[in-house]
């Protein structure tokens, strides 16, 4: 009996240490098919989980979060003093790439991507052998991240590497540039019932494509300020491309926003579900309506104007973080001034220079 015991106590033993180092492997796995790295790393660095259950709560999903931040911004978190707060960063920076690496270790990276076959052996030797895979080279992106001077050649080269999602319009692309880039910002601008809404229904399900067919083979998150979305209307587009229609809007994650603070903590959440899932696309539609609304008269126009430029940021660093395509839609405004006159349609978007300056391509 008491050696039956000790053979039970001796296997559950072995299947304990086989289940933990299924989990490790499994983890390391994730890691390495993660192009970032989640922020719970830091815990084998001696930080402890109060603390990177604070810096969740405050927007910091992953570690490249915190080693691009100033340090002021980790230290404004509650819980979190400056010495913390150097700590994380010090701590950060051993596991994001900051400094320089030589010419051999990005070539070893680079042939890590994975490529896609176009269909055509002509067109495959002309782009290099293929598509690379995005959330690939959106990897190598992050790692290779320059905080200091840079070549124009090598920007030339990670600016070759970047998905654009086509817009269902081939002379819309060829206006901007090819299609929706990830990792910068897109606005569409535009009076009311002119398809700004319609336009964003079309990427959404663009962006769930294969690279090879136009997209950008990840989720699409929305952002939804004035209740413009309807999915009825994704179901017709999904059967345009032979897609499978309930799979769509499951992969199409919706949130209605109601003021302008609410919006701004949207982008809080956006970034922990981006932390957990894949997505290559971030649509606000609209980015402006709810600030409009939310501060009146030429009193409040600073204070919008701040409040506008902290979410150019959020979405700015979003883009930067993830690798995502953000896309926003922006209303028009009358012009009143003395030139006005002088032009035909005297309209222009909303948001001044703020919107106009962190916007990669309006439209």
């Amino acid at each position: 009996m008491a050696a039956q015991l000790t053979r039970q106590r001796a296997n559950t033993r072995e299947q304990d240490v086989a289940q933990t180092v299924f989990e490790e492997v499994a983890n390391e796995q994730q890691e390495e098919q993660t192009p970032f790295i989640l922020i719970e790393k830091l815990e084998q660095s001696g930080i402890s989980a109060g603390d990177i259950k604070r810096l969740k709560e405050a927007g910091f999903n992953t570690v490249e979060r915190i080693a691009h931040a100033m340090r002021s911004e980790i230290a404004a978190v509650k819980g979190i003093s400056e010495q913390k707060a150097d700590r994380l960063m010090q701590e950060a920076m051993k596991l994001v790439p900051m400094g320089f690496t030589t010419a051999y270790e990005v070539h070893e990276r680079r042939s890590e991507l994975v490529q896609i076959r176009t269909g055509s052996s002509t067109l495959d030797r002309l782009i290099g052998g293929g598509v690379e895979t995005g959330h690939i080279t959106e990897q190598e992106a992050m790692k290779l991240v320059p905080m200091g001077f840079t070549t124009a050649y090598e920007v030339h080269e990670r600016r070759s590497e970047l998905v654009q999602i086509r817009t269902g319009s081939s002379t819309l692309d060829r206006l901007i540039g090819g299609g929706v880039e990830t990792g910068h910002i897109t606005e569409i601008f535009g009076e009311y019932r002119t398809g700004k809404s319609q336009l964003c229904h079309s990427l959404a399900v663009i962006c769930q494509l294969p690279i090879s067919m136009g997209g950008a083979e990840g989720k699409c998150m929305w952002i939804d300020t004035e209740g413009t979305f309807r999915p009825e209307r994704l179901v017709p587009i999904a059967e345009r491309f032979n897609m499978d229609s309930k799979h769509v809007l499951e992969n199409i994650a919706v949130a209605r926003c109601y003021n302008s603070d609410h919006q701004i903590s949207l982008l809080t959440t956006a970034a922990a579900m981006m932390a957990e899932s894949r997505y290559a696309l971030l649509i606000v539609d609209s980015a402006t309506g709810l600030f409009r609304s939310d501060y009146c008269g030429r009193g409040e126009l600073a204070a919008r104007q701040m409040a506008l430029s902290k979410m150019m940021r959020l979405l700015i660093k979003l883009a930067d973080e993830f690798g995502v395509a953000v896309v926003i839609t922006n209303q028009v405004v009358a012009q009143v001034d003395g030139a006005s006159m002088f032009q035909a349609d005297a309209k222009k978007p909303i948001g001044g220079n703020i919107i106009a300056h962190m916007s990669t391509t309006r439209s």
